[in-house]
Parts: structure tokens; sequence; C-alpha cells
């Protein structure tokens, strides 16, 4: 063997298979094997110190812990909490957990509350926040709009060819400033268009009162009592309010009332105290009250509110 060959295999360490067939380390040097094996090396761990020891060498590392809540991705949205028994999950179906103001409700619960619809192919995808169905400009689908009935559609139908355009926009700007038909002057606009006084009255009231009717409807269809949103809706969001009532006029939808008294539901939710009064299951956690229902998910006091079970 030449001295550069010898040279070369001195410090070589490789693999090589054994009689029993199995693989181990071991060295060659001077072109010779030697299947002595290396010291084996000693691991201890205290705490979240790891000392490992080999030979005469000793080497120490700090342990890192996780958990798979580090490796769970939430980007702030509703869809992103969703959760089954084994952890986040993008496979989403009406039992699916998604966390909602400090507690967890399925997404069957959270297409109710509007948070989530499905796309034509069944997906859910989140409402963005404050979007609210809008009554479209065709109107010629079957609930498009938000009719009033027939009779009182005529009477609209009735002023409208008897009161110029423009005085029916100025009583309906004022109705909606006061939010009441009184503080309008109706005799003035019968002078005006020379129409009987009893008749315009009684026409103005019967629109009013089918304008009435709807809303409250609305606002009972998120569980919510109309004459508590609509005291609760002057005091704290009357320019809200105002824009529900020329939306219902003059686009014919109710969106706008339902998402006041959603909104009103939050703010006047009852207490848990009141909640256990009535005989409910009511825990706290986390500082949020959480309520059981019979045949009902445990959700937070809001939900419950607007889901209309309390």
């Amino acid at each position: 063997m030449s001295e550069q060959h010898a040279n070369t295999l001195e410090a070589v360490t490789k693999v090589v298979h054994t009689g029993s067939g199995n693989f181990e380390d071991t060295e060659v040097r001077n072109g010779d094997i030697n299947n002595d094996a290396a010291p084996e090396p000693a691991v201890r761990a205290n705490g979240d110190l790891v000392t490992r020891t080999v030979g005469d060498q000793t080497t120490q590392q700090g342990l890192t812990r996780v958990s798979a809540a580090d490796f769970e991705i939430n980007d702030g949205t509703l869809l992103s909490t969703a959760r089954n028994n084994f952890g986040l999950t993008s496979n989403h179906t009406p039992q699916t957990l998604v966390d909602y103001e400090g507690t967890q409700i399925n997404l069957a619960t959270a297409e109710q509350l509007g948070l989530v619809k499905r796309d034509s192919n069944g997906k859910y995808i989140e409402i963005p926040a404050g979007a609210q169905p809008q009554a479209t400009q065709e109107g010629n689908g079957a609930g498009e709009y938000d009719m009033l009935p027939d009779a009182s559609e005529a009477t609209i139908d009735a002023i409208n060819a008897s009161v110029p355009s423009q005085l029916i926009d100025q009583i309906v700007g004022q109705m909606a400033n006061t939010l009441d038909l009184s503080k309008v002057n109706i005799n003035n606009i019968a002078n005006t268009c020379g129409l009987d006084h009893a008749v315009l009255h009684g026409q103005f009231s019967h629109i009013t009162a089918a304008f009435q009717s709807q809303a409250n409807a609305a606002v009972k269809s998120v569980g919510a009592e109309p004459a508590e949103v609509w005291a609760w809706a002057r005091e704290n969001a009357k320019e809200e309010l105002q824009q529900a009532f020329l939306h219902q006029v003059h686009g014919r939808s109710t969106a706008k009332y339902k998402a006041l008294a959603t909104r009103a539901l939050r703010a006047t939710t009852p207490s848990g105290a009141d909640a256990q009064r009535a005989g409910h299951s009511v825990r706290v956690v986390g500082g949020v009250e959480l309520i059981t229902l019979p045949g009902k998910p445990e959700v937070n006091m809001a939900t419950a509110a607007q889901l209309g079970w309390i």
C-alpha cells in the first residue's frame, strides 16, 4: 500500500456491515478496522436543563417547552378558531365549535347569529362585521323587499298620486328627524294640495301604523322586545334608528332594524343574577357569565339574549 493511501485511511470513520446483519460504527486506523465501541453518552435531565456526557466531555442545553397551542394559527377571524375533538380543523360542519365572545358556540348557532353563512357549495364563510342584507334594486324576485300589506301599499300609491314628491320627501324627512308623525303638520300639506284634512290624516295614520307593525315584527324576529329596543335606541342610537326608518320607507328593507335590535340586546343583556333568580344555571368563566338553558348549548348571556333564549 502506498504511503498516501495509508494516510487517507488513517482518519476515516465509516459504517460497515457485520456478520449479524446489523450496521455499526467502525473506525479505520492505519488500514485496520477498529471495532472498539465508542463510549455511550450519558444524558440526564434536571427540570429544563439537559446534561450530556460523552467520555470526559460534558455539554448542557436548556429545554424549550411547547404545546399544541403553539402550533395553532389564529388570525383573529371566527373560522380560524374552528375546532373539533382533535384540535383546530378546516373541515367545518354545523357542529364545529368556534370561539365567540368568551365562550364556544357551534357553527349552526353562529349561522343563526348572522356571523357566518354558506356559499353555493355549502362552505362556511364569515360575514364581515356590520354587513347587513340590502334590498336589491330590481325587486322582481320574491322576498327581495319587505313589502307592506297590499292595502297599505295601495294607500301609499294614493298619497303619491295626490301629493307632490317634494312634499312627501319633506314629510318623510320630518318623521325621520322627530320619529313622531304628530310633529308633522298634515293640515298644511292638505291645504297646499287642496286635499281633505281628515282623509290625508287617515292615510298617513294608516301607513305609519303599517310601518310600525313591520318594524316591530323585524325586532321580534331577532328575539327582542320592540318597546325596549325603541326606548334604548331613542336614548343611545337615535341616528341609527332614523337610518333604519329611512331604509324601511325608501328601500322596503327591515335589515337595519334587525341590526339595531341585535345591538340593543347586547347592550341590555340581563345579568347572571337575574337569570339565576329565573331558575337558570349560570356560571362565570374568565369574567364571562355563561348560561345553560334546557335543550340549548352553554353560551354567554349576550348570545342567549340575542338568540331570544332569555
